[in-house]
């Protein structure tokens, strides 16, 4: 892994050496860390980001992919094939059973307040949505387009937006509390 110094817009001549095949990225609030999905390694990497140092390898499921930290920093959500895990930060273990989230869950993100994980399922064509508070999984097919991979969602948690693969598309779903409602799809231009 290669570290990009922003004020210089340079890269780093030290190198990170994580899991096999890093896949997927997120950093806590504060910056402190830094957490790299490992695909091959079916392992996420832990980064010290003041020394640029792994200091913790989390086993997790097969071909993990997405990774989101809660604004608080205390949990991380990582996506593995057919489920997802939860991560206590502190102590860099597993907190509960994986959460089954679709046959392929690909894409997470957190709402802004941390009550809401959204995961996109890439073969079921769905989302689902974990409530952090209790744990319950709800899936939903919105008619979104195909194969979605990303997620993401406003910063006023009203709205969530999601790439669709296989459709060349970017679904909008508007948040209602508790539901989500699907407002169609935009075509990308090629």
């Amino acid at each position: 892994m290669s570290v990009i110094e922003t004020a210089t817009n340079t890269v780093n001549t030290n190198t990170i050496t994580v899991g096999a095949q890093p896949f997927g990225m997120a950093i806590t609030s504060d910056g402190t860390r830094a957490y790299v999905t490992n695909q091959n390694s079916r392992s996420v990497s832990v980064i010290d980001t003041t020394n640029d140092d792994v200091v913790a390898t989390i086993a997790v499921g097969s071909s993990p992919s997405g990774v989101a930290v809660t604004p608080d920093g205390t949990r991380a959500y990582i996506t593995s094939q057919g489920y997802i895990s939860v991560t206590d930060t502190a102590t860099s273990t597993l907190t509960t059973t994986p959460l089954g989230v679709g046959a392929s869950p690909s894409g997470v993100t957190i709402s802004p307040d941390g009550t809401r994980v959204y995961i996109t399922d890439y073969y079921g064509n769905s989302v689902s949505v974990i409530e952090t508070a209790t744990g319950i999984v709800t899936t939903t097919p919105l008619g979104i387009g195909a194969y979605p991979v990303g997620v993401a969602v406003t910063p006023d948690g009203t709205r969530a937006y999601i790439t669709n693969w296989g459709s060349n598309s970017v679904s909008l779903i508007v948040i209602d509390s508790p539901t989500l409602t699907g407002h169609g799809n935009v075509t990308a231009s090629p």
